[in-house]
């Protein structure tokens, strides 16, 4: 029903979340993903998948470059080797999204604004050799205001002196 609606809208889309407790993983997601990169107009963007498989997002995604707010629960976020990051986020939310440690890393890296910062996960969702410390965390993070993050990646990653 979201889909159609879309198409029938003329002006900018600077909003969109998708939102549903009981919303599967499906195809009409990606369809609005690559409408919505079309129009590369959307700042903030949520996207809520409630139950079942993580939703795998698709390369179209990552063409939404003028984002200022992304939350995602439950994706999967792997980006596409050309992708250098959301120069423009602020806040970024990641809730039970599957990610890589080095991806994160990058990613985070290439968000120079980034302001707001959750990563909420486990083991399950969190990938990869996660053997950062929190000093390149925060390096990486360097206007950060507020860090939300669950025990997993703080149990993993390693915590004492850095050597230079």
């Amino acid at each position: 029903m979201i889909y159609p609606i879309l198409l029938l809208h003329q002006g900018p889309i600077l909003e969109f979340s998708l939102c549903i407790s009981h919303l599967y993983s499906c195809c009409e997601i990606d369809r609005i993903i690559l409408h919505l990169s079309r129009k590369a107009t959307v700042e903030e963007f949520t996207l809520c998948v409630g139950i079942g498989n993580e939703h795998k997002l698709l390369s179209s995604f990552f063409r939404l470059h003028q984002l200022t707010v992304l939350k995602l629960h439950n994706c999967v976020f792997q980006p596409p080797a050309m992708f250098k990051g959301f120069s423009w986020l602020i806040r970024l939310d990641f809730e039970n999204v599957g990610i890589n440690a080095d991806v994160l890393l990058c990613l985070i890296s290439n968000c120079p604004l980034l302001m707001d910062f959750t990563l909420i996960g486990d083991e399950k969702h969190l990938k990869g050799c996660w053997n950062s410390d929190y000093v390149e965390l925060v390096e990486d993070l360097p206007h950060i205001e507020f860090l939300r993050m669950s025990s997993y990646p703080i149990q993993v990653l390693p915590i004492g002196p850095r050597l230079y």
